[in-house]
């Protein structure tokens, strides 16, 4: 709502047929329902579409982080050789031998090649984790950024302090 001072005083509907108070401290009425219709509305400019976009960019990165979090792989227990047989007569056919092929070296090579596993998925994890950290602060970059979008100002032909007369 314009007041004569140069500035526009955001309202809402709720406060029709009430008063407001300006920040150069005079009191206006705020217009009926009716007339708050031929109002200027307030539009979203570059500022608040670049705050929207670093939240929501800031949101999803966290929300990535936490499901990998939570999807951390764990490191393996010490396996005996006794509990290594156990499993091992459970299995299929096809997957005694893939357990055969890869335990070929022996079976002091068996605890090696899943602490390998284990390192490579523990790596991977922390690189997407990596990535989801550079896009929350890119999102929040995005966000501060809006801080050096310059203000608008007032329409042209109109100054932004009271007019003296001459």
């Amino acid at each position: 709502m314009p007041c004569p001072c140069g500035r526009k005083n955001p309202i809402e509907i709720a406060q029709s047929g009430q008063s407001i108070q300006c920040a150069c401290g005079r009191r206006l009425d705020v217009p009926t329902m009716l007339e708050i219709r031929s109002l200027e509305r307030v539009a979203w400019g570059i500022r608040q579409g670049l705050v929207l976009l670093g939240m929501l960019v800031t949101v999803v990165a966290a929300c990535v982080a936490l499901g990998l979090y939570l999807k951390r792989p764990t490191p393996p227990e010490p396996t005996s050789l006794e509990r290594v047989i156990a499993d091992t007569e459970k299995l299929s056919l096809l997957q005694t031998f893939w357990v055969w092929d890869r335990l070929k070296g022996g079976l002091e090579s068996g605890p090696q090649i899943i602490k390998q596993e284990y390192t490579k998925k523990r790596d991977a994890h922390y690189r997407w984790m990596g990535v989801a950290a550079v896009i929350g602060v890119l999102g929040v970059a995005c966000a501060a950024s809006s801080l050096l979008v310059p203000k608008p100002g007032p329409p042209r032909g109109e100054s932004r302090g009271r007019r003296l007369r001459a």
